[in-house]
Parts: C-alpha cells; structure tokens; sequence
C-alpha cells in the first residue's frame, strides 16, 4: 500500500513541476505594464488602409460607423431586414445577441457574402460566450474573477475566449468591464466588475484583454470614464456622478490608463452625466467632446476604437431626437455608432454635417481608416465561410474544463477562520449538521460535505415563514457544528435574493452554535447580517455553480486550500481580505487532465501504483 501511495505522490509533484515550466511563457508576457503601446491594429499597414479609403464612396464611409444588432434565434424577417440595411446603409458592423453557435455561423457567412466591405462581427460576452448563446461555457463573472490572486489564469481565460470567439466569427467582443465597483447597490455593473481595487481592476482586466487581443480577437474596455459609483441604471435613466476630477484620475479612470498604455483595442463610453468633466446638464458623457476628445484621446492618448454604449439606452434617447445622438456622439470623438434607433436619420444627419463641414471629411476618413485598420488585423479582408461542423466540441474542449476549474479553486476565498475551524478533521467524529438556504433542496454542496462523513442535512426556502425559521433553529442549535450554505443566482441588489428571514436565521444560530457560512451568492450578501462575530468561519464562494459548491466543500474538509481574497468591501471586512492557506490535508478530487494525465501517461502512473 505504501508503495502505491508513494507512486502516486511522486507523478503528481513530477506533473506540477511541468505544468509549472508550461506557465513560464505566460509569465513573461504578463510581468509587468508596458508603457504607451499602440493598439494591435496600428499594425496594418496604413498605405494599404489609404488604397482602400480612396475606393469607398462617401456613403460607404459613412455607413462604416454603425453597428446593428442581429439575433440569431429570430425568423427569416429578421434575417432579411438586416440584409436590406447591409445593403443600403453599408455598415461597419454587426454585434449578435441571443441564439446559438450554429446559427450565428450561418448568419455571419450569409452577411459577410453581402456585405462589399467585410463585417466587424461583435458580441457582448462578459463571462464568455455563454452570456449570448446557448450550449456554451459560462465562466465565472468578473467579481469572482476579482478574488483571484494569480492574472496567469485570467490571460488563459480572456486567450480561450478569444479563441471561442473565433471560432463563430467574432471579432470584438465588449470586454472587459473595468468600472470599479465601490458602491454595493449599483444596479447594472455590481458582479460584471472585477472590484473595488482600482491596481486589482487594472491587472484583471489587462491579463482579460492580453489574452483576447493576443488570438486577434479586439478588447474593449467599458464603460468609460466609469460607471462603478452609482444607484441607477444607464438603460434607464442618466447617471449623475458627482466626484472631483482628483477623485476621478485616482480611482476611476485608473484601469483606463493603465489599459491604454498597454495597448488597449477599443473602449466602449458611458451614458453617464459626469458633472467634473462636463457640467452640461442632461449631456451623457458619450456626447461630450470633453471627455471623449479631451480627457480619453488627448490626455489618455487613447489611438483605438472607441465604441458608444447602445444609443437606444435611456440615458441618451429621452434627451435626443432619433439621429441626433449619433452625429452628437460622432462629433465628440467616438469612432463606432452602437445600435443607433434609427439609422436612416442619422444616415442623413452626419452626410449633411459633411456637406456644411460641420464635421469634415477629415474626421470622418481618420475613423474610417482606422475601422479598415482593424478589419485588416483582424482577417476579415480574407474571410472564408465559417465550418459549423463539430462545434460542440470545439467549444468544449477538455483543456477549457481544466481552466475553469482552476479559476474558481482559485477564487474562492476563505475570509474567517477562527481557531482553525477550517479545514474540519474528522468528520465522523463530530457533531455536524449542514443547512442550505435558497436552494430549494439538498444541494452539491451538502452532498460532496457528505462523502467525507455522514452528517445530518437540511435545507430551508427563502421564503419560509417565521415559524418554519423557528422550528429549525431549535433543531439546528444541538449541533455542535452546522455549515450553513446560503445559494442564491439574483444579482440585485440590495438583498440580492436573500430574505431577511434567512439573514435572522444565520445570525441567530451563529449566536447559539459554531456556524461556518459558505456564500454562494453576492458577496454583497453578508451586509445583510448584522452581526458576524459569532461566526466561526465564513468561506465566499461568489456564484452559485456546481463547481463553486464542490471545491468550497473541498476547502472546507481540506482537500483544497483557499486562495482567494476579497475583491470589495463587506460588511467589517475590507478589500484585499482572505485567509490563505499554505497546504490541503487531504488529497483533492480533480480530473486526469488537470494533472497533465492523458491515456498513455495515465497507463504508467497505474503500472506505477499497482508495482508489488
């Protein structure tokens, strides 16, 4: 038996050390920010870019600056009307919403065939492609992101991203967000942030966009000069953000800069009403030549593309006619129109602009020029119809299961410890109970705590009612031990799902038990309960996945040790909070590929084990 056990140890620690020398390449690529590095588009060769600006005809040029929306699980109506503007208006792009791999392929081949200057094909795809379509791979969201110490593994991410983009067509896609959440009740950005740390904010987001920009797939930053700080939604109305501009340049726009100075793609402006760098009442920060020429293109020298927020948000459409906010925006500095509402309009409102030279043909063939810049680094000046076929697979390859494992292993954060409650030892030999609340059952969590030794479990609704919270507590407090494990996939805040009958439960059993608290949830959650002194441990788990209830079990027994800390503030505990643990008790559960093991390797790790 030993020498089985010592067989083993000896290829795992063999297979660390060579994942270790595969990672060396990486390290060099993301050590340290480089300073004032062009866009990877200003490659292109810009005679070639001449050649082809002088070929387009004036309507040709102008039709460059739009980007339409298009689904893919729509009809054959649908299809057509995005022909018919192709067609007529000359666009520069096109950025898909919900449907699937498949279909998007065949729409993108369709449209490219059409289209005389070849589509910039964007998506919006924060976690990855699954925030658009179906059958893909969620990655964690940013704040969990946030959590994780080691930005290698963010650059695999933003680099497999990249790739998957590829793979359907996708060129640009509308990440990173780099807004600094440091308000617990902003509505739109919340979990699509990396945190409250502007330098945590800056490195996440640079490893994001390295990785994307490193397979030719654009990054765009958003959403200038920063929506982090506020209690209303830019959809639905204007925000106004009141900072001074010392304020701004120290927290806000920091990850901004940082970003540019590397080599930053593209940045996608705010509907925001900043009043430090424009005081013009009802004016979005999209419009304003003050902060998109000023502050982004002549203080920041940002060189890339920069991208409006939709034009149908709120935050611009109920101060403008339909049109006018385009040429507004076009005359402020940005270079791309996002889902104008009426293209025709604003069609009309930029050529007459040209005609009176209230914006000249000079602005318009510098931005043009840079769009045919991009198309060329892009590939898309030698597109060839997308393959559907193996998609599925394509999507779902073995080595992105490694990565996502490894980012939420290494995310998880253990933010309490007291007297080393964490890992437990011996589970056999306590008395524990396990209690998951919002679940709606048992759930991963319970039953992975349950293979390392029977314990009795419970489960409770979030919207039991007093007496049933009362019932329960009066069980659960015989237990010398219970975890308690608080689920929750709402992302709103301020109680991001949890009922203020389960925040009561939680701090009053922690009043007449050891409570350890696993978060699957928000954070934000904990500023729900009042009082978390009593609390032995308290493990943060940030999203609700099976993933992210199977290693918070592992930590929890010490098969896995935690290594993350705190992206944002909450409740007594401060950013940059976690306890890091310096080794596992137990060996953990993982896959074969994770250690490097394929077929033929895992044959001599089994002759190995089974040597006499």
């Amino acid at each position: 038996m030993l020498k089985k056990i010592s067989a083993a140890l000896i290829i795992f620690f063999i297979l660390i050390t060579i994942s270790s020398k595969l990672n060396e390449e990486v390290e060099k690529q993301h050590n340290v920010y480089q300073q004032n590095i062009a866009p990877p588009f200003y490659s292109t060769n810009e005679a070639w870019a001449d050649s082809i600006l002088a070929t387009l005809s004036l309507e040709e040029k102008i039709g460059q600056l739009f980007v339409v929306p298009a689904y893919s699980n729509k009809d054959e109506a649908h299809k057509e009307n995005i022909f018919s503007i192709i067609e007529q208006y000359h666009i520069g792009g096109i950025i898909f919403f919900q449907g699937s791999p498949g279909k998007q392929i065949g729409l993108t081949n369709y449209f490219q065939s059409v289209s005389k200057i070849p589509l910039m094909i964007a998506i919006d795809g924060e976690w990855g492609l699954a925030m658009r379509l179906d059958s893909t791979i969620n990655f964690p969201h940013q704040m969990m992101l946030g959590a994780i110490t080691d930005e290698r593994l963010i650059y695999e991410m933003g680099k497999i991203i990249g790739n998957q983009c590829c793979r359907v067509g996708v060129n640009v896609n509308f990440a990173p967000v780099i807004d600094i959440n440091n308000n617990a009740a902003n509505p739109v950005i919340n979990s699509r942030s990396f945190g409250e740390d502007a330098v945590n904010v800056a490195r996440k987001g640079y490893a994001y966009m390295k990785g994307m920009q490193d397979v030719f797939v654009l990054a765009t930053a958003k959403h200038f000069p920063g929506h982090g700080d506020t209690e209303s939604d830019s959809h639905h109305s204007l925000p106004i953000i009141s900072h001074s501009r010392s304020r701004l340049d120290s927290v806000e726009i920091v990850p901004f800069q940082l970003l540019i100075n590397a080599g930053l793609g593209a940045i996608m402006s705010a509907h925001l009403n900043v009043t430090a760098l424009d005081s013009t009442p009802d004016l979005a920060s999209s419009l304003s030549e003050k902060v998109i020429t000023n502050l982004l293109r002549n203080e920041l020298n940002f060189r890339g593309l920069a991208f409006t927020d939709a034009l149908g948000m709120q935050g611009v459409s109920k101060f403008y006619k339909a049109g006018e906010s385009d040429l507004k925006a076009l005359m402020a500095g940005n270079d791309m129109l996002l889902m104008s509402i009426d293209i025709p309009a604003a069609f009309r409102n930029i050529k007459a602009a040209i005609e009176n030279n209230t914006f000249t043909m000079q602005q318009l063939d510098e931005r043009v020029k840079k769009i045919l810049m991009f198309k060329k680094w892009a590939g898309l000046f030698d597109f060839q119809p997308i393959s559907a076929n193996n998609i599925y697979e394509d999507l779902h390859k073995p080595e992105t299961d490694v990565l996502l494992r490894k980012l939420v292993e290494n995310a998880i954060t253990l933010l309490k410890n007291e007297e080393n409650t964490i890992p437990i030892k011996n589970f056999n030999n306590q008395n524990i109970a396990s209690l998951s609340i919002g679940s709606g059952g048992i759930t991963t969590f319970q039953t992975t705590l349950n293979s390392f030794g029977n314990h009795a479990s419970f489960s409770l609704s979030s919207a039991a009612s007093p007496q049933q919270i009362d019932a329960l507590l009066s069980k659960l407090q015989s237990y010398h031990t219970v975890i308690v494990s608080l689920h929750s996939n709402d992302r709103n805040p301020p109680t991001f799902g949890v009922s203020s009958g389960s925040a009561y439960l939680i701090q009053k059993l922690s009043e007449k038990t050891n409570v350890i608290l696993a978060i699957f949830a928000s954070p934000y959650t904990l500023n729900l309960i009042e009082n978390n002194s009593k609390m032995k441990a308290i493990v943060v788990a940030y999203e609700n996945s099976f993933l992210a209830n199977k290693f918070a079990a592992q930590i929890i027994a010490g098969n896995l040790q935690a290594k993350g800390i705190l992206p944002v503030s909450v409740n007594n505990f401060l950013v940059g909070t976690g306890v890091v643990q310096n080794r596992a008790i137990r060996l953990k559960y993982s896959i074969p590929l994770q250690l490097l093991l394929n077929d033929s390797n895992s044959i001599v790790v089994d002759t190995l084990i089974n040597n006499k």
